[in-house]
């Protein structure tokens, strides 16, 4: 618009111009007159530029986020059953428990090559009798002479006993040790393990006398 407006005031001003020098008598427009038509014409053109529609801006679509809706699942809770405590104490058939020395406690002094009886008490802690052919018998360690020696009587559950072996200090000093059990009728070992533990005594060191019984 403004373009043409500037041609338009050019071809004015030219064909003023053309009429000022050439023949004949012509009818000039004062130059303030000129310059306040153009002055109105360039207002016009403002104007109407202000008050036109605007185009519409191009705008990017919308970028479209996927929305996920999580929907929590109904999660069974289970309630474990209590289950009572029960007390269940396994009764087998031959058991049986050591109640102490009787003869002999561990780490006695004797002489070397000295005789010895040594004797431990149980109780029948089983459900079986302990009946003939039970006895007891060396299992490890020391065996210091001994051998398996019966029971000297049939021994009811619950009923106690003393169980006896004969052993021999050896000859040499030192600390000696061995490990005897009860054996059942079938001569499988039962119950608690029992100890001789004795130390022999070097040359001139006084030690207790034992007299072995018949």
């Amino acid at each position: 618009m403004l373009n043409k407006l500037l041609l338009k005031l050019s071809s004015i001003l030219f064909l003023a111009s053309w009429l000022t020098t050439g023949c004949g008598t012509v009818s000039v427009r004062p130059a303030a007159e000129l310059t306040a038509e153009f002055e109105r014409a360039v207002e016009q053109t403002l104007a109407a530029r202000d008050t036109a529609t605007p185009l519409p801006t191009q705008t990017r679509p919308p970028t479209l986020t996927p929305t996920i809706t999580i929907t929590p699942t109904a999660t069974e809770t289970l309630t474990p059953t209590p289950i009572p405590p029960t007390s269940v104490v396994e009764t087998y058939c031959d058991n049986s428990k050591f109640l102490g020395d009787v003869t002999i406690p561990d780490g006695t002094l004797l002489a070397p090559g000295q005789i010895f009886d040594k004797t431990w008490s149980f109780q029948n802690t089983g459900r079986c009798t302990w009946k003939e052919g039970y006895t007891i018998g060396w299992v490890s360690g020391d065996v210091l002479g001994g051998v398996t020696r019966p029971l000297p009587e049939v021994v009811a559950p619950n009923g106690t006993v003393n169980a006896t072996v004969r052993l021999t200090a050896p000859s040499r000093p030192g600390t000696y040790e061995g490990v005897w059990r009860l054996f059942n009728s079938k001569g499988e070992p039962f119950g608690d393990f029992v100890t001789v533990s004795i130390v022999v005594a070097g040359p001139g060191t006084p030690v207790a006398t034992f007299t072995p019984r018949p």
